[in-house]
């Protein structure tokens, strides 16, 4: 039986396929962690605030975690934009 072949083309692609699961796909999952956090955080800020009660540290840690995830976002970007461009300059 032969063995499979690939053209440049499809060699490419395994490329950045693999470079985008590798890369990519763990600032996914810290992106999604973190919005499920926020969202947690807006509920919780939420019940204090229906509760009178003070929401001034978890409103802080609030902006904090919001900001994070702006940097994780920007980050993603400019890996993704890596990505493509490494495939592309690779051929």
């Amino acid at each position: 039986m032969k063995g499979m072949r690939y053209n440049h083309q499809e060699l490419q692609e395994l490329r950045r396929l693999v470079l985008m699961e590798r890369d990519i796909l763990p600032l996914d999952q810290r992106i999604k962690k973190l919005r499920d956090e926020i969202r947690m955080r807006l509920r919780h800020v939420r019940a204090l605030k229906a509760k009178g009660h003070p929401t001034h540290h978890s409103t802080r840690v609030l902006r904090l975690l919001c900001r994070t995830l702006a940097v994780e976002r920007t980050y993603r970007k400019v890996m993704l934009k890596k990505v493509i461009d490494g495939s592309r300059s690779v051929g």
